[in-house]
C-alpha cells in the first residue's frame, strides 16, 4: 500500500469563542491544497481512496485533491479527535485492500504517525508542516511500522 499522510493546509487562526471545527483555509491554504492535488494526481501511485478528518480545514484540503483524482472524500470522525497516532494506524488498517490511501488530518497525531512509522521526520515528531504530504510504502504482509519513505511533498515557497 502507498500511504499519503497529509496535514491540512494553512487555516484561519482560531477566534475567541469560535469553533475550532469550523476554521477555513486561508488563501495560501487553498493554493497549498491545489498544489498537492496536482502533485498527487501526477504521482506514480495516485491515491485511490481519500479519508479526511471532519474538521472543515481538513475537508477543504481533501476536496480539491479528491476532485483531481476523481474520488469522493470519506469523512472520519476518528481523524478529527486529536487522538494518539496508534488510533490513526487503526483507521489505516481498516483498509488493507486499498492500493493507495490518502488521509488528511492534524498535528500532533500525523507527525507522531510518521515518526512512529518511519522513525524520522525532521528533528522531532512535530515537524509535519501545514499543507505537507509524506508518502510511504507499506508492506501489506508486514507490520505497518517500518514503512519506507517515498516522497515528502510541500508547495515551494513563492
Amino acid at each position: 500500500m502507498v500511504l499519503s499522510i497529509i496535514r491540512h493546509a494553512q487555516a484561519d487562526d482560531p477566534t475567541p469563542g469560535g469553533s475550532d471545527h469550523a476554521r477555513r483555509l486561508t488563501k495560501k491554504g487553498r493554493r497549498q491544497a491545489e498544489w498537492l492535488a496536482d502533485a498527487l494526481a501526477s504521482s506514480d501511485a495516485p491515491p485511490t481512496m481519500m479519508l479526511s478528518s471532519t474538521r472543515l480545514r481538513a475537508l477543504e484540503t481533501a476536496e480539491p485533491i479528491a476532485a483531481a483524482l476523481g474520488l469522493d472524500v470519506t469523512e472520519s470522525e476518528t481523524l478529527a479527535r486529536f487522538e494518539p497516532a496508534e488510533v490513526a494506524v487503526g483507521v489505516i488498517e481498516e483498509h488493507p485492500e486499498i492500493e493507495s490511501l490518502a488521509i488528511v488530518g492534524h498535528n500532533p497525531q500525523f507527525s507522531e504517525l510518521v515518526w512512529m512509522l518511519i522513525g524520522e521526520l525532521g528533528s522531532e515528531p512535530g515537524s509535519l508542516k501545514k499543507g505537507e504530504c509524506v508518502r510511504l510504502e507499506i508492506d501489506p504482509f508486514a507490520s505497518i511500522v517500518g514503512a519506507l519513505p517515498i516522497a515528502r511533498l510541500r508547495m515551494p515557497k513563492a
